[in-house]
């Protein structure tokens, strides 16, 4: 998985949808992931229960980046 291009393609889809509300936002967001980053990102969202999307978007970016 490419996290930037997941990122950009998800935001193109809730400007899409004209989707305004954070955390409905966030739940779609982890509700995209698949395989092992559906763990990391269950395990995220418990450890950080009022997280906003900014702040998901940058960490997911940051663990998953390539180097």
């Amino acid at each position: 998985m490419d996290p930037d291009v997941h990122v950009r393609i998800f935001c193109k889809a809730t400007q899409a949808n004209e989707e305004k509300n954070d955390v409905d936002i966030v739940d779609l967001f982890c509700f995209t992931f698949c395989d092992a980053i559906s763990e990391w990102g269950e395990n995220f969202m418990k450890a950080h229960p009022i997280c906003r999307f900014e702040k998901l978007e940058a960490t997911i970016c940051k663990c998953y980046q390539k180097i």
